[in-house]
């Protein structure tokens, strides 16, 4: 047996290689056409490897389609000339394994004080299609759902105090259509919009302003 795995293996073994690459912020992926042992996942000699960049704002969905079709590709030329490429297996290097387990709910859960915006914006374009990230408004304590993390780029050259406490948030205009909600993180802010506060409906960063921000108060996500 062979299969299409969707990693440059041996880095990335499991369930979920395409959200982990993504949300680990690297650079590059591919295929790895391999050979599959009984009873062990990800672990059998590679045939084949090809190679793709990771774009800095691609979402999941997007790489997934691009590996569908490099995988497909390659598995063909494989298929091809398989008994001469059996023969040239290379066994994976343990030393550079990392592993991809199932994901769960949990992981759209955003730590803004251990996260920086890169890490935030990078777990979005991740899960963003299969979750929305959660995170706590402090001021009520109701959960709050965030449906688009945007670049961090969009913030560049912004007045953002690099000071602030992990959490805050703060609301700024640049320009007549350019509006954010901004929440700090470990390092750098963020901007976050479609955003779901306990049983409202979705609301942009101008109606979480009027409906909460504009309020005197200490305001944070948490």
């Amino acid at each position: 047996m062979i299969n299409v795995h969707g990693s440059l293996l041996p880095r990335w073994r499991g369930a979920a290689p395409v959200v982990h690459a993504i949300r680990n912020g690297d650079t590059k992926t591919g295929i790895t056409i391999m050979k599959v042992k009984p009873r062990k996942f990800d672990v059998g000699e590679m045939l084949a490897r090809a190679e793709t960049e990771i774009e800095e704002d691609i979402t999941r969905p997007e790489l997934t389609q691009r590996l569908g079709q490099l995988g497909a590709d390659l598995l063909v030329t494989v298929l091809k000339d398989f008994d001469k490429i059996n023969q040239e297996a290379v066994k994976q290097d343990e030393s550079e394994m990392t592993l991809a387990p199932l994901i769960d709910k949990n992981i759209a859960v955003i730590k803004w004080t251990s996260m920086s915006n890169y890490q935030v914006y990078n777990l979005w374009r991740a899960v963003g299609d299969l979750t929305k990230l959660r995170t706590v408004y402090q001021e009520t304590g109701h959960p709050v759902m965030v449906a688009t993390v945007l670049s961090p780029m969009d913030l560049e050259g912004a007045d953002l105090n690099p000071h602030s406490e992990p959490g805050t948030l703060t609301f700024i205009r640049r320009g007549k259509k350019r509006r954010y909600v901004c929440v700090k993180c470990r390092e750098g802010w963020v901007a976050v919009s479609d955003i779901y506060y306990h049983n409202k409906k979705v609301m942009g960063p101008m109606d979480f302003y009027n409906g909460w921000l504009s309020k005197t108060g200490s305001h944070k996500f948490i």
